[in-house]
């Protein structure tokens, strides 16, 4: 795919937002029309080979969505798209899509028109590797194109136990940049927070394996449904994931943080979207890698980094 780094010159006309929601007038879509170019957006995300296409003409960043079933992956990407329904968001502006539909189709659900009583995200169960799209201006009007992936959660639970990362997440080794989400429900479960993290673990040195992602690619760890959490579960939670960061840091990985984001609270704004977003366009020059002996996996990675057999 292209680099991503590479800044793409805007377009010069200047469009009406999608029609889904408020309107949003300073919005900036992509260009209207182009010789040879058809528009790929639909109900559906996109396939592996539509995003492939989509790169080469645009540049992109790839960011890998990597978390259990539930644990907040669908409607952290939902929440970053709806907030540019009402203008600028995080110093962007809107820029165009090829996934319009998928996005309005699964946000709809969460909108008061829907009849839900509370907000709904359908769970992804196709196993096929799927992207959303989206694409930001800046201040200055450069635009950044992101194809974020939209993966079954039970991929990501195959490869905390031992499933091969290249089998079950082939676009790992090509993600620019991941997050691992942390379910900020299970941390306030007494009887799952460890297993939670031990999980996490498990998941951040299968990605360090041979097969897994490049280690001078930025890796966020990132706490879901942060809003459940009292002052107790931060406390305890924040030594736990310093303890993870230092962990990914001794598996290679040169570019790693935490953050935390409740994408969804009720009766209130989205909390953290603006750091995830900015994270995810940010263009950040790479540390050396001082790669460590990847062994190919034949088992299980267990959380001491070495490998096991079955």
């Amino acid at each position: 795919m292209s680099d991503p780094g590479v800044p793409v010159e805007p377009p010069d006309d200047v469009v009406e937002a999608p029609q889904a929601g408020e309107p949003a007038p300073e919005v900036v879509a992509a260009p209207a029309s182009d010789e040879g170019w058809v528009g790929l957006g639909g109900a559906q995300s996109l396939t592996w080979e539509e995003a492939d296409f989509v790169a080469a003409r645009h540049g992109a960043t790839i960011v890998l969505v990597a978390g259990n079933q539930e644990s907040g992956k669908t409607t952290l990407l939902l929440q970053l798209w709806a907030q540019f329904l009402r203008g600028s968001f995080a110093g962007y502006r809107f820029a165009g899509s090829e996934t319009l539909d998928a996005f309005d189709d699964r946000h709809y659900p969460c909108r008061v028109d829907s009849g839900n009583r509370y907000p709904l995200t359908e769970h992804t169960t196709d196993t096929d590797t799927r992207f959303l799209h989206l694409c930001v201006a800046d201040a200055t009007g450069k635009r950044q194109a992101l194809l974020m992936t939209d993966l079954w959660g039970d991929l990501f639970k195959d490869i905390a136990i031992g499933a091969k990362v290249a089998e079950r997440v082939p676009v790992a080794s090509k993600a620019d940049k991941t997050m691992v989400i942390i379910d900020g429900e299970d941390i306030v479960d007494h009887t799952r927070r460890e297993a939670a993290l031990r999980n996490a673990k498990l998941l951040i040195g299968a990605f360090a394996s041979e097969g897994g992602l490049r280690l001078d690619a930025p890796l966020m760890l990132l706490l879901s449904k942060s809003d459940v959490l009292n002052a107790d579960d931060k406390d305890w939670y924040e030594a736990k994931v310093t303890n993870l960061v230092e962990f990914a840091e001794a598996s290679g990985f040169t570019a790693v943080e935490k953050h935390r984001v409740a994408a969804r609270p009720p009766d209130a704004d989205p909390e953290g979207l603006e750091g995830v977003l900015e994270w995810m366009c940010a263009r950040e020059e790479r540390l050396p890698v001082i790669e460590p002996e990847r062994t190919p996996r034949s088992g299980r990675v267990f959380t001491t980094g070495r490998m096991g057999v079955w």
